[in-house]
């Protein structure tokens, strides 16, 4: 069970979106910062490597020159939708009942993501299965926005019903290991669908099982009670915090429902990059410990850059939970932090 585990905090920037090309380079850059990282002897042993959150979202800007060139969101949005005037009507229409759900906002981002979903989601499959097998690394693609999935011949086919924020692992063949999606939403998320609890992607790696669950989700107590139940002895977590001053800034609490165990002295005083080692992964991984488990790892890979005005921060992590003790790693000065696993 001995390899490497890593986490991912290289920059993004919109221009990194402007084709597949540009993509693939993106994360070929932080796969060979990997590569550059682990000793030339240590190269053949099991790797896996974490993406941050909504590394895959921004897809659907993808060979859309006036799009990426938009000064903000916003406008890179409206770009798309008169891009695509008649794919997005077609998905008004297929939503214009949900409206009371997700209220007219809502359906809008529904629609701009539903249009977009088959072109973006062929990009980050083909990129991030390509980056697996080049790299022989089990890779935990972050996350993107996708209707689910339908398992036809044995082989995963998207499909056209709900929008959920889906994190997809790679194994070193560029096969799909497994599909995790996202089950507690943020605010900003309310045009999402939430997943379940069965949503929680598992699968096997030589160095253990591999459970993945995502940002908000590294939070929630019941999440790792799921995560024990399949005795997993890997959690990935790929987050996103933005905009970037939120990392540094006082903790306003839970923006979804708060656990019992929250002290409640910590609102509005402490730090928000605080918290996340006190109530996320690093405080709560010993959750997921199985009564026989000697040990666990957890990733936690915090995305890092610019998108069109929307920065984002966050200190990537590795934890070492072994013998009642905890060990975290960090570098804030590198785009990975990688870590030696010796025995779990």
């Amino acid at each position: 069970k001995r390899g490497y585990v890593v986490a991912v905090q290289q920059h993004f920037l919109t221009k990194d979106y402007r084709s597949p090309h540009d993509f693939q380079n993106a994360i070929n850059r932080a796969m060979l910062s990997v590569a550059s990282s682990i000793p030339l002897d240590h190269r053949q042993f099991p790797k896996i490597v974490v993406f941050p959150e909504v590394v895959g979202t921004w897809l659907i800007a993808c060979d859309e020159s006036k799009v990426i060139e938009a000064k903000d969101s916003t406008s890179a949005m409206l770009s798309l939708i008169f891009s695509h005037p008649f794919a997005f009507l077609r998905q008004i229409m297929q939503h214009v009942l949900f409206i009371p759900h997700y209220g007219l906002m809502g359906i809008v981002k529904r629609s701009i993501f539903g249009m977009r979903s088959l072109h973006a989601w062929t990009i980050y499959r083909d990129t991030f299965s390509k980056m697996a097998q080049q790299h022989q690394s089990y890779i935990v693609a972050g996350s993107i926005f996708l209707p689910s999935f339908n398992l036809k011949n044995e082989e995963f086919q998207l499909g056209s019903t709900g929008l959920y924020n889906t994190s997809v692992t790679f194994d070193p063949m560029g096969q799909i290991a497994s599909i995790s999606r996202k089950v507690n939403l943020i605010p900003d998320e309310n045009f999402l669908d939430a997943g379940e609890m069965s949503d929680v992607g598992i699968c096997q790696t030589p160095m253990g099982t591999l459970g993945t669950i995502i940002c908000a989700d590294s939070w929630m107590p019941e999440m790792y009670q799921k995560l024990k139940e399949h005795q997993v002895e890997i959690v990935a977590v790929p987050s996103f915090v933005s905009p970037a001053s939120t990392w540094n800034s006082t903790w306003n609490g839970y923006v979804t429902p708060q656990p019992d165990d929250v002290d409640i002295r910590d609102i509005g005083i402490s730090p928000e990059s605080l918290m996340w080692k006190k109530y996320a992964l690093a405080g709560r991984i010993s959750m997921a410990m199985s009564p026989n488990c000697l040990g666990i790892v957890g990733i936690n890979s915090f995305g890092r850059g610019k998108i069109w005005e929307m920065d984002s921060a966050g200190n990537s992590c590795v934890i070492i939970r072994k013998n009642g003790e905890t060990k975290i790693f960090q570098d804030e000065n590198s785009d990975v932090v990688v870590a030696l696993i010796n025995e779990i």
